[in-house]
């Protein structure tokens, strides 16, 4: 009887260990070995099942476009992790191939959405300098939405250098 307890005790908890792990695509993998991170390969929190990967691929062939969470100091306490961005776009006349293939430091990740709509931009701000956009009429910008539970976030290829949204208070 103990050993039958013992069994259904372990396969328990191997079962739950194994579903707080992704198994990611090699494409994910691969883009985060060749930036020398770690991958984000655990569900995220949410209350949308849509929004739980820390990844997104669009496999339109033949262009192919990831964005993908990783980080560099994985021997950090949670607290004091930081994350970085991977974005690779395979088609050599989009967007996004003018900006960096890395946003750096992000304190909270979320689930990234590559991203192509109509936005504002003086709601947003270039992460290298902090300054805000000046157009105030709305325009297509490239990016990647990442879907936090409760806040709106939106990182916008404008120019070869990345911008954050951060909307004013009215």
């Amino acid at each position: 009887m103990r050993f039958a307890v013992a069994f259904f005790a372990t396969s328990f908890f191997a079962s739950a260990i194994a579903q707080e792990r992704l198994i990611l695509p090699r494409e994910v993998e691969d883009l985060a070995k060749a930036h020398h991170c770690e991958p984000v390969s655990h569900d995220l929190e949410s209350d949308d099942p849509t929004q739980l990967t820390p990844f997104d691929i669009s496999n339109v062939p033949p262009k192919i476009m990831i964005a993908a969470w990783c980080t560099k100091g994985s021997a950090k306490p949670a607290s004091a992790q930081t994350y970085t961005l991977l974005i690779w776009v395979q088609a050599p006349d989009n967007p996004l191939r003018t900006c960096p293939d890395e946003i750096q430091n992000v304190p909270r990740i979320g689930s990234p959405r590559l991203y192509a709509g109509p936005m504002v931009p003086h709601d947003f701000t270039f992460m290298d300098t902090g300054l805000r956009l000046t157009v105030r009429d709305s325009r297509i910008m490239f990016g990647v939405r990442n879907l936090v539970p409760g806040r709106q976030e939106f990182y916008a290829c404008i120019v070869g250098r990345w911008a954050h949204y951060a909307p004013e208070r009215k």
